[in-house]
């Protein structure tokens, strides 16, 4: 009994341990890491076709990780196949976006395990008969009790609140030409929320405001998406 009551209290000092703090989530991919070292020494063209099917993929940085998802592939970068910021219902309204013929997510299946390039999610997208690779990334940094967390960095909390504390999150995309690379064109959607005293007390609700910001951001990051698009298409079609 004595020895079932010690076993008890260990763990739950444990728990209260593990709820004192958070792990950041990883960073976003850096598009640099999509290219090669000779990226540069060959002009990338466009070769506009509409109306055009595209393929949206989130980009992460290598071995991405939150609380909520992991990611696939090893290398410059990763992927996150998770919907939870990119819904069924965007996807069907970016499929009436002008000169869009449909619109899906990357297979996975067509990747290989390491990803280091660019190409290979060019070659997985033309596989689907692709035209233009819509590719997006997100990333969340916290600022608590006057101190900056970016991706990837162990949080503490329990604390006094402090003045300005806030998450942000950044989401960027890029329109890039499956057939050559070229990029058409960019899009952001940037976000912050301030965090008082009940967001930053324990693990789960400071990552439901992270999740939050996130999902804010990937809203506004769409609707800039759609006037990008909708000039992309007059330029080039």
């Amino acid at each position: 009994m004595r020895h079932s009551v010690l076993l008890l209290t260990t763990g739950l000092a444990l728990l209260c341990a593990a709820c004192a703090h958070y792990r950041t989530p990883g960073g976003a991919v850096q598009w640099d890491a999509l290219h090669g070292t000779d990226a540069d020494a060959i002009p990338r063209q466009p070769s506009p076709h509409f109306p055009s099917n595209l393929s949206v993929v989130r980009l992460q940085a290598s071995e991405y990780q939150s609380a909520t998802v992991g990611s696939y592939g090893k290398g410059r970068y990763s992927l996150v196949t998770s919907g939870e910021l990119l819904s069924e219902t965007q996807l069907q309204a970016m499929a009436q976006w002008p000169a869009v013929a449909s619109v899906g997510r990357l297979d996975l299946q067509l990747l290989p395990r390491k990803l280091e390039s660019l190409d290979d999610l060019r070659l997985s997208a033309a596989k689907l008969q692709s035209d233009i690779l819509l590719m997006y990334t997100v990333e969340t940094t916290f600022r608590i009790g006057g101190q900056d967390y970016g991706p990837d960095r162990k949080l503490r909390l329990g604390g006094a609140p402090g003045e300005g504390d806030a998450v942000t999150s950044v989401a960027r995309a890029v329109f890039t030409d499956v057939r050559t690379g070229y990029t058409y064109g960019e899009a952001r959607g940037i976000v912050s929320r301030g965090l008082d005293a009940a967001a930053v007390a324990d693990a789960r609700s400071v990552d439901a405001a992270r999740l939050a910001a996130e999902r804010d951001a990937f809203t506004q990051l769409v609707g800039e998406a759609k006037a990008r698009w909708g000039e992309i298409a007059r330029h080039y079609r």
